[in-house]
């Protein structure tokens, strides 16, 4: 969602670049909630997109607690700390926001079953 276009986009190495066209992405303070022009704050995108979710499966008070009560019902939190620089060039630095405990933008993932043998197990090798 935020992306450079491959020929387009003069890209910096680290940054994301900028939103794709149709997404609206802001850096907003952690504590006023106003857009940031430059600097850290929190990610959040200012409009629907497409293919955005419309609830959490059987818990539609938990997906608006999770993603839009902190900055109202237009603004979806994303969870992640992000930075703008000067040129409006976007950083993702997951896990970097100060508030993840007490956001509640932060969802935790689902652990993932893990398919590699155990160590134990080992695979036959080939000459």
């Amino acid at each position: 969602m935020i992306t450079p276009l491959p020929g387009i986009t003069e890209t910096k190495p680290g940054s994301a670049t900028h939103p794709f066209p149709g997404v609206f992405a802001e850096v907003r303070d952690e504590s006023t909630g106003e857009p940031i022009e430059e600097g850290q704050g929190l990610l959040v995108l200012t409009q629907p997109w497409p293919s955005m979710l419309r609830t959490l499966y059987k818990e539609p008070e938990r997906f608006i607690e999770t993603y839009f009560k902190r900055f109202g019902k237009q603004t979806y939190l994303v969870g992640d700390a992000a930075r703008r620089d000067s040129d409006g060039y976007l950083w993702v630095i997951r896990g970097a926001s100060t508030t993840s405990s007490t956001c509640p933008g932060t969802v935790s993932p689902r652990p993932r079953s893990s398919r590699r043998s155990s160590p134990t197990q080992t695979s036959p090798r080939r000459p």
